[in-house]
């Protein structure tokens, strides 16, 4: 029951240009793993998310044909997947932006056949209301979001499914998902669970 990803955070791990470059490995070594559990059975079977599409993108610029037919693969065995946002973005990102941000969907979609219906934006304040007609607008149907509490406060409690409604009356499913430790949390592991 767990996808595994990277989470980018561009700048505060390391500078741009290597996160690039650990992402790109990351893809190749998740590939790598997806190739060598492929007789594994269903439910143990590792499954890779990309956090974001600008690191699949860094990727697909340096990927050849036989690359990106093998992530093909992994995609239609249902072991490899993307979210839809390009970065974790902060809610100081107006709409021209957010909408430029969105614009390589189309795009992705048609090479690696993923469907980018779910968004991410992790580590961060949360999204504008005004972005929810926007990512509906570009296909997305969820929007799951792990607010820093460092920085901002999460709405009610967490975790929390809900129907968030935009201000045209559109409603998007939404998660105010659990920050960093989610996992430790669940599992219990500090009590040795």
């Amino acid at each position: 029951l767990l996808l595994h990803h990277t989470h980018t955070d561009i700048g505060y791990t390391h500078e741009q240009p290597v996160v690039w470059e650990l992402n790109r490995q990351f893809i190749a070594d998740a590939l790598e793993q997806i190739d060598q559990t492929a007789d594994w059975d269903a439910p143990s079977r590792p499954i890779w998310t990309c956090e974001v599409t600008e690191t699949l993108r860094y990727w697909l610029r340096r990927a050849g044909p036989a690359q990106i037919e093998r992530f093909r693969r992994a995609v239609q065995a249902g072991r490899m997947s993307a979210c839809a946002m390009p970065y974790n973005l902060t809610p100081m990102v107006g709409v021209p932006q957010f909408l430029r941000s969105l614009a390589s969907l189309t795009e992705l979609r048609h090479t690696l056949g993923l469907p980018f219906n779910v968004a991410l934006n992790h580590d961060i304040n949360g999204l504008p209301w005004t972005m929810i007609p926007l990512l509906l607008d570009a296909g997305v149907e969820m929007v799951m979001m792990g607010i820093n509490v460092h920085f901002g406060g999460f709405p009610l409690h967490r975790p929390l499914f809900f129907n968030w409604i935009g201000p045209d009356g559109r409603g998007i499913i939404a998660l105010n998902g659990e920050h960093y430790g989610m996992f430790q949390r669940y599992a219990r592991i500090d009590e040795g669970s």
